[in-house]
């Protein structure tokens, strides 16, 4: 038997489909809360208390979810075509990044995992959930549910393989280029474009993956851009050299003297999570010789480029979009041993969602944002 549900959202419908286990007795009503698949800042949120558990099938892992940090993958930035006016690198999509408690595991999966387990979800290409930020979901595939050491926290744990993952990626990809810098110039200037949730990650990474293992690299000067203040107040306290501010209602050629001033000798290496036409045009212009330009893989917009003027002078652009399962068991390796630290967060009650939704798009919450989807105990 199917039962199917239906919320309104604004005016869309969403439906949810599961499977009713068979025996009455043993079906278990879970909390879910949903939302319009054609999002907008307006929608609202529609918290159900009476969902059905989902059935497990024999080759998965049943996940109880307690945190889910508020991401913005490009997957599913594509397929809503979303645009949320002052949206940066901190967009607003359910269910991409999450951790919980293993609460089944299916009788076929061969696994190490126990039930009670603390595991967070490596989010593959291919797979999402529509439902929204759900009390529990279906692991089709068993290795991408990553055991949490005991030194990580379900919070943080939230945090690690959507926005701490696309971040370290990046500052992965820039390495090589550092310290070819570094070799050269004895120094290297790195500008992040975005104060959001992956900005500050890069903020802290990037001068702690080119130096002597658990130290911070002083040639690597990481300098941080936005077109908010108070953002960039938040960035000075996680460790950057220095920050320039790039209001929106500035001209042109002032930001460029301001950025000037704060790097008169030119930026070696960017990384812009931002990535909009915009940003690149003013990257392209303070790059040295030699220099890299990393872009996130969130915008959707189309840049020009003077291919003439980037082979002049050697420079290069390297496209991130989301590292690799392995690359995520080594990013929680490093902030296990705490060589690398976490960005300031704040964790909401799911039923602050469109609260949480809103002040992201305006900007007034900084750092990032978790949602606690049900309690860590439930005893």
């Amino acid at each position: 038997m199917t039962i199917v549900t239906r919320t309104t959202s604004g005016t869309q419908i969403t439906e949810q489909h599961y499977k009713m286990p068979a025996a009455p007795a043993q079906r278990k009503m879970v909390r879910m809360t949903s939302i319009d698949k054609n999002m907008v800042c307006s929608t609202k949120f529609q918290v159900s208390k009476n969902e059905p558990l989902p059935e497990l099938p024999a080759s998965c892992i049943r996940l109880r979810v307690c945190f889910a940090g508020v991401c913005s993958p490009d997957t599913q930035r594509r397929r809503n075509s979303v645009r949320n006016k002052g949206l940066m690198d901190t967009s607003l999509f359910p269910g991409y990044e999450i951790s919980g408690i293993v609460d089944e595991i299916g009788p076929d999966v061969d696994t190490k995992l126990r039930c009670g387990d603390k595991v967070l979800l490596y989010q593959e290409e291919d797979i999402g959930f529509d439902n929204g930020y759900t009390e529990y979901v279906i692991i089709k595939n068993p290795e991408n549910a990553i055991p949490l050491p005991d030194d990580i926290s379900l919070e943080i744990g939230a945090l690690l393989p959507n926005g701490g993952l696309t971040a370290y990626t990046a500052c992965l990809r820039a390495r090589p280029y550092i310290q070819d810098c570094e070799q050269r110039k004895g120094k290297c200037n790195l500008l992040v474009v975005g104060a959001g949730g992956l900005g500050l990650w890069a903020t802290i990474m990037a001068s702690h993956l080119t130096g002597p293992v658990g130290t911070c690299d002083r040639n690597v000067k990481v300098i941080v851009a936005d077109t908010n203040s108070e953002k960039l107040t938040v960035a000075k306290k996680h460790g950057c050299y220095s920050v320039v501010h790039w209001p929106r209602d500035c001209y042109e050629e002032q930001v460029i003297e301001r950025t000037k001033d704060v790097c008169p000798d030119g930026i070696d290496v960017v990384i812009d999570f931002v990535s909009s036409p915009r940003t690149i045009s003013r990257a392209t212009k303070f790059l040295n010789e030699r220099g890299v330009l990393v872009v996130g893989g969130n915008s959707q917009h189309t840049v020009e480029m003077n291919i003439s003027e980037l082979a002049k002078k050697e420079q290069v652009v390297i496209g991130v979009r989301k590292g690799t399962r392995e690359e995520l068991l080594h990013l929680i390796q490093l902030v296990s041993t705490g060589m690398i630290s976490v960005p300031e967060f704040n964790t909401f009650k799911l039923d602050e969602a469109d609260q949480v939704f809103q002040g992201l798009s305006d900007c007034s919450i900084h750092g990032r944002a978790i949602l606690q989807v049900s309690p860590v105990s439930l005893h």
